[in-house]
């Protein structure tokens, strides 16, 4: 082998173990790559020439002081030239010692962990053994520490602020920096809690909400102060307070129209019990009159005909009037349905599912936006569909695929963080907004989705029903507009399908 091509190896394995390259790191790194392919070269040999010139007693005493190179060598003969005389030595060699241990008290306020752990454990062999092979191994331990060392400590700041600094107080300052400038997404913040006071159920505090949501859009950076926070937190508890009494005054109301119900049906049968009673009657009397006592009979029978031919009436007559009441009733229920329904609509929720519904998706989605465009936030959508979901429905029947639905949207929910948007987008296709997450992001936590889905026992009825999902992904750096990112994520998840179905794309 070329010794250019030794001289390379030794460069690129300084440049992994991250050392800088010195003609002395270089050195040892060329004649260790040397010893390797069992070659000798005079550089690598100098030192051992050296220290064999010497008489016997300077050699044994540079074996347990171990030089490593040339310069090291000159540097401790040096200083056995110039020895200091006993006093002198034991009095330099106490303001070593002191000086030591003063460096690792100080490396221990550094909040580095390994740092910390090891400047204890160099005091300690120091203080408490005499050992200098011992003290020997811990100066390796500390050369190990310095060259493994990166700076990683801040990496989970990233999100927040670009580290761009290697000192810490220049980091803070950075930080602080970041977090200042991100003080003017006050009226992003404004606008998502005044949506999150809108009422559910009722409108009593319209007035009141308009006055307080205009003072707050006026001026929102008023958010961070005492009293506003706490105005909202009184909203709040208004607004739940109110909403419960709206609810519970519908349920309260549904329930007397399906107790009058019963009470009409209940009279409608009493009536009918009591012409049952008069045909019975009139059965006794044919079977108890006597032969030739036919006028008698006939002048019983009028009559119980005529009181039956009266409850009659009176039976139809009430039915008349019941299915008219009726219908009424069900106009009733069914214009309270609609008034639950809108309710559910402007709570933002999807009540199957208990996800966002898609009025809350596509509002976030313009927010994420706003923050993409204001400050260059990349976050990504993916989609999803439940792959063959009406061969679902058609076998088992709807109510199993409301199951699927609801329990799919459960592995969503516990699969995202908390700081993603996950929600319905309408029938068996859902949607996750992933902010801070590229595209690579995006189809790691699609494909632990599309994984926990296959392996999950979805069940109905005591029937396995297995169920995959097809996913597609974009993310908001790579369209023009999010109306672009929309239907890429959504040409991405046909492609999926189009592919065999539970899948992840861009593959």
């Amino acid at each position: 082998m070329k010794l250019e091509q030794i001289a390379a190896r030794a460069i690129k394995s300084l440049k992994e173990d991250h050392k800088e390259i010195t003609p002395e790191e270089f050195q040892k790194a060329f004649c260790k790559e040397m010893k390797k392919e069992g070659l000798s070269h005079e550089e690598c040999d100098k030192l051992q020439k050296f220290i064999s010139r010497l008489d016997e007693g300077y050699q044994k005493l540079i074996k347990s002081y171990t030089p490593r190179t040339v310069d090291e060598l000159v540097q401790f003969l040096i200083s056995q030239v110039n020895r200091l005389n006993p006093s002198e030595a034991n009095e330099y060699l106490t303001a070593q010692y002191i000086l030591v241990q003063k460096i690792l008290k100080a490396t221990k306020q550094l909040r580095h962990k390994d740092a910390a752990k090891l400047s204890s454990m160099t005091l300690d062999k120091m203080e408490n053994t005499k050992n200098s092979e011992l003290l020997m191994g811990l100066a390796k331990e500390w050369d190990t520490l310095a060259a493994n060392y990166k700076p990683t400590e801040f990496v989970r700041l990233e999100q927040f602020a670009t580290i761009k600094s290697y000192f810490m107080d220049e980091v803070v300052g950075e930080i602080k920096l970041a977090f200042e400038k991100n003080t003017q997404n006050a009226d992003d913040i404004a606008i998502l809690l005044l949506e999150g006071l809108k009422p559910s159920f009722t409108k009593e505090m319209q007035k009141e909400l308009e006055l307080f949501s205009k003072n707050l859009l006026n001026d929102p950076s008023q958010i961070s102060q005492k009293r506003v926070q706490n105005d909202i937190k009184s909203l709040v508890s208004k607004r739940i307070h109110l909403d419960n009494r709206a609810l519970k005054d519908k349920i309260s109301e549904i329930d007397t129209i399906v107790t009058r119900c019963y009470a009409k049906i209940s009279g409608v049968t009493d009536v009918s019990a009591n012409g049952a009673q008069k045909v019975g009657s009139i059965k006794r009397l044919i079977e108890e009159s006597r032969e030739g006592d036919f006028e008698s009979v006939k002048v019983k029978l009028t009559a119980l005909v005529s009181a039956l031919d009266g409850d009659i009436n009176d039976v139809l007559s009430t039915l008349k009037s019941e299915h008219s009441q009726m219908e009424n009733l069900k106009q009733k229920i069914k214009t309270l349905e609609g008034e639950l329904e809108s309710a559910k609509e402007e709570a933002g929720i999807d009540f199957l599912t208990k996800l966002a519904n898609r009025k809350v998706i596509d509002g976030e989605m313009e927010r994420y936006d706003e923050l993409f465009l204001r400050f260059d936030d990349n976050f990504t959508l993916v989609f999803f569909d439940i792959d063959f979901f009406k061969k679902i429905n058609d076998t088992y029947g709807h109510m199993a695929g409301d199951v699927v639905l609801a329990s799919f949207a459960q592995i969503l929910k516990k699969k995202s963080r908390d700081m993603d948007i996950v929600g319905r987008f309408g029938g068996e296709e859902f949607i996750t907004i992933l902010p801070k997450t590229d595209i690579e992001g995006a189809k790691a936590y699609a494909e632990t989705i599309r994984a926990a889905v296959e392996k999950t026992k979805f069940i109905y009825k005591e029937t396995r029903i297995a169920v995959t999902i097809s996913c597609g992904c974009a993310d908001r750096k790579s369209v023009p507009n999010l109306k672009e990112l929309i239907k890429a994520s959504d040409e991405q998840l046909y492609k999926a399908k189009q592919s065999g179905r539970n899948r992840v794309f861009p593959a």
